[in-house]
């Protein structure tokens, strides 16, 4: 607000000190000869009085200082439900499954898991290289470790390198440097 104030009484002064004008002869032809310019200062100070408000202007406008936000009474806590103010936190639970079969690029696996508290149980499975299908099954209860099973359907099949004739490297022809 004070600088609305500030910038108002800058134009007020400027338009106060403003002359009247006067129609008289006209002025006398521009000198053939270079001086200094004199529309700079018209003899009244209007120029200068009006760059003497655009600096208090300028002046008057200091630039804001941003420090912290001021304390609030506000305070936030925990969400309900993960710490209930006694150091234990509610059970795990949950469930989830994944299958991908994509018969071009000869993909298929998936996962499946359940925990309850401190019990998970799941399997997951694999289509090998060697055509073999390996399905891994574990649970884990409390602190007990991750207790697995292994199986295996279908048996391994590898493909039989097949002789080929060779059109490629042959020894070279004896030279006529030997």
């Amino acid at each position: 607000m004070e600088m609305k104030a500030l910038f108002l009484a800058a134009i007020l002064a400027v338009a106060a000190a403003e002359s009247p004008r006067s129609y008289g002869p006209p002025p006398p032809p521009p000198s053939q000869s270079y001086g200094t310019p004199n529309g700079f200062n018209n003899g009244n100070g209007r120029f200068a009085l009006f760059l003497a408000a655009i600096l208090a202007v300028a002046a008057a406008e200091s630039p804001r200082s941003y420090g912290p936000p001021p304390p609030s009474s506000q305070s936030y806590g925990r969400p309900n439900g993960f710490n209930n103010g006694n150091g234990r936190f509610p059970p795990a639970r949950y469930d989830f499954e994944y299958e991908v079969k994509d018969r071009p690029s000869g993909n298929d696996f998936g996962h499946q898991e359940s925990r309850r508290g401190d019990n998970t149980d799941g399997s997951y499975s694999v289509l090998l290289p060697d055509g073999r299908f390996q399905k891994v099954t574990y649970e884990v209860n409390g602190d007990s470790g991750f207790l697995a099973e292994v199986t295996y359907e279908g048996e391994a099949r590898y493909p039989r390198p097949q002789a080929s004739v060779s059109n490629g490297y042959q020894a070279p022809r004896s030279s006529s440097y030997d």
